[in-house]
């Protein structure tokens, strides 16, 4: 009887420092649970702030574009604009002769004139 008391008092001993392991072990793992998940939060909101400020820059340099594409195109029109004064110019020159082209004009017809 006394050998399987004592058994049964060494086995008890054992599966109580086994569980005491256990307990430990299982803390720990919580323990670790609880930094991993407050890691990936700061993680989280680190990338949502990154995300903000990508978007608040994507929106600046959007807005740079299109000043820059609207400045751009202002010049183009003016650019337009200039060659059609141009050529609307030169259309007015042909259609009413300065004094210039008048003389011009008159020593031509002088010259039919005179072959005739």
């Amino acid at each position: 009887m006394i050998q399987l008391n004592s058994r049964l008092s060494h086995d008890i001993k054992k599966n109580d420092f086994s569980l005491s392991h256990m307990v430990k072990n299982y803390e720990g793992r919580r323990t670790f649970l609880r930094t991993i998940e407050l890691d990936i939060n700061r993680a989280e909101s680190y990338g949502k702030k990154l995300q903000r400020e990508f978007e608040r820059e994507y929106e600046t340099l959007e807005t740079c574009n299109h000043i820059l594409s609207a400045s751009e195109e202002d010049q183009a029109d003016l650019d337009e604009t200039e060659e059609e004064e141009g050529i609307i110019k030169r259309q007015t020159d042909q259609i009413n002769p300065s004094e210039d082209n008048g003389s011009l004009i008159e020593d031509t017809l002088k010259t039919d004139d005179q072959l005739s």
